[in-house]
């Protein structure tokens, strides 16, 4: 075999080794419901390694690669760099699952009450009235449902709401082209390192998202109306309407953004692909998040049944468990993050700040030859970024909150005062320089670098970690700050009703009452309601 042969079985071999350590433990566990939520991770983790770590090649085939230059004592940190940075990769990942996913499965829920108010205005009567004939069915917990779902294999939603958000991406990707002529902005530019379109698809995905999830969750929640369900004809209705008319304006615009990008069609297909990376990921997880936005739709619609009982009859106390447990939540990241996280931080990055912008500089996309050791340390820092401002704020508020729903009687309420306090003293700290517990800052969007390296005097490509200037300005700064400033709020609420309510048990009977008429009684824990003594 010459040496080509061996380069090439080289680079295949390290860069597929990864994603083989991956698939070993799916196959053990295929068939249990675990397996099942495994496979999702697994198949998002790959298809995010395909976009990322692979596609960027197609529009870098005119590029000479980067050589990672390897310094004295460092033959062995080429193998460890691919564990590294695919395990950096992963930390990317993740941030769709914890952060942007719960953006669009606790705003969803939102739009479809109000789509809810809205059809209750044109129905006889008064929307109060109509609001108490509406009903629900909601039979198992969340963790029944979560894991039945897993067990049933069953796709046909997941692939009908795919193909609206691919017939909507492109229209979605054209307007954006618009709004970056008319300010001005530049769209991409990898000699300069920068990127306007790239991080701003990601944020208009998420709204997409939302608006389509909004109107699945009409049907999937079994809202019915005097007895009937309405939510499925809305659905329907919907869908045909973006079918009918949705397609062809979306190959217009393919026509149209083609003929404006004529040159740059490999770049355009990797933003497309990028796009289409988080709605397969998005339908990845539908069915985990899923539960808990249909439990956050009716209790909206519960609330609003009694909302001027509830504002009248407000207790204090749960205002102070709110105030308490968001100052136990912001001063326990602190004690963690000082007291722990930033010793860990600076024995491996002792030079501070000066160094992380010195990697930052070295990472940029159109760096020349950054060092391996660079590009090792700069995913290594991705990894501390993750756990620090991501990670670790959502185990913390997780767990915090879910101590505040044990001793609150209201769950808004509490939520709501402890969002309050979770947000003012981040943009507090923000503004004295100091660590928030939401970190507010996204200035670089990632992408890969075709690069070379060695391993036993064997060379081998593969794509370094690169940075693009993704900083929002004028009109897309706007349009931004609902996703940047929400996400990670929305985030801790989904995340701590997950916590509580899957633990939770739902049962329920059916009485008979007379000839064809059932009465339906719920139970849940005696814990959920007040004690004798209460």
């Amino acid at each position: 075999m010459d040496s080509i042969s061996i380069e090439i079985v080289f680079t295949l071999l390290l860069n597929a080794l990864p994603i083989i350590i991956m698939v070993i433990p799916w196959i053990l566990i295929r068939k249990k419901a675990f397996g099942k939520l495994y496979f999702r991770v697994m198949m998002g983790i790959i298809i995010f390694y395909l976009i990322y770590w692979v596609l960027p090649i197609i529009f870098q085939y005119n590029k000479a690669p980067d050589e990672l230059g390897i310094g004295s004592n460092e033959e062995t940190l080429s193998l460890s760099y691919i564990l590294i940075h695919f395990t950096s990769l992963i930390m990317q990942f993740i941030q769709y699952p914890l952060i942007t996913l719960p953006f669009i499965f606790f705003l969803a829920p939102i739009i479809t009450f109000l789509i809810v108010l809205n059809r209750l205005r044109k129905e006889e009567g008064s929307i109060s009235d109509n609001l108490q004939k509406i009903s629900y069915d909601y039979k198992k917990s969340p963790f029944k449902q979560i894991k039945d779902e897993l067990l049933n294999g069953d796709w046909v939603r997941e692939r009908e709401i795919l193909k609206v958000i691919v017939v909507l991406l492109p229209i979605s990707l054209y307007l954006l082209q618009v709004i970056l002529k008319i300010t001005g902005l530049e769209a991409y530019s990898l000699q300069n390192s920068e990127t306007a379109l790239g991080w701003f698809l990601e944020i208009i995905f998420a709204y997409l998202a939302v608006l389509i999830f909004a109107i699945e969750l009409l049907s999937s929640s079994k809202l019915s109306l005097k007895g009937r369900y309405f939510g499925e004809s809305i659905r329907e209705q919907t869908y045909k309407s973006l079918y009918t008319v949705g397609l062809p304006i979306s190959l217009l615009s393919i026509i149209l953004f083609l003929v404006d990008n004529s040159t740059s069609i490999d770049i355009i297909f990797y933003f497309l692909a990028y796009s289409l990376m988080g709605s397969v990921i998005f339908i990845l997880f539908l069915k985990i998040f899923e539960p808990i936005s249909v439990l956050i739709l009716i209790k909206l619609i519960d609330w609003w049944k009694r909302k001027r009982e509830n504002l009248n009859k407000i207790n204090k106390n749960n205002l102070y468990y709110g105030i308490i447990f968001g100052l136990i939540a912001v001063f326990g990241y602190i004690i963690v993050t000082y007291f722990s996280f930033n010793i860990l931080y600076s024995i491996y990055f002792p030079e501070g700040e000066a160094y992380s912008n010195y990697l930052i500089n070295q990472s940029l996309y159109d760096a020349v030859n950054p060092s391996l050791f660079d590009a090792a340390s700069l995913d290594l820092m991705i990894i501390f970024n993750a756990i620090g401002t991501t990670i670790l704020p959502l185990i913390i508020t997780t767990i915090v909150l879910l101590y505040c729903f044990r001793y609150t009687k209201s769950l808004s309420t509490a939520t709501s005062t402890f969002l309050i306090v979770i947000v003012a003293l981040s943009v507090l700290f923000s503004l004295i320089q100091f660590l928030p517990l939401i970190n507010y800052a996204e200035e670089y969007w990632v992408t890969g670098r075709v690069s070379y390296t060695f391993l036993l005097d064997i060379r081998f490509f593969t794509l370094r970690t690169a940075l693009l200037d993704a900083r929002l300005e004028g009109i897309l700064g706007i349009l931004a700050i609902p996703f940047l400033y929400g996400r990670t709020v929305f985030a801790m609420v989904i995340w701590g009703l997950m916590a509580f309510y899957l633990s939770k048990k739902f049962r329920r009977e059916n009485i008979q009452l007379e000839d064809k008429v059932m009465e339906k009684i719920f139970y849940s824990t005696v814990s959920d309601y007040l004690t004798l003594e209460e």
